[in-house]
C-alpha cells in the first residue's frame, strides 16, 4: 500500500473482513456452488 498508494505506514489502516461465500460469486455463481465443482 505504501508503494502503491504513496501512503505513509502510519495513516495506513487494513481492515480484513470474512464475508459469506454465499454472499458473492463469480461467473455468475456463488463461490459456494464454484467450490462445490472443484
Amino acid at each position: 500500500m505504501v508503494n502503491v498508494l504513496g501512503k505513509s505506514r502510519a495513516r495506513t489502516v487494513v481492515i480484513i473482513e470474512e464475508i459469506n461465500p454465499d454472499s458473492y460469486g463469480f461467473g455468475g455463481e456463488s463461490i459456494t456452488e464454484v467450490r462445490k465443482k472443484s
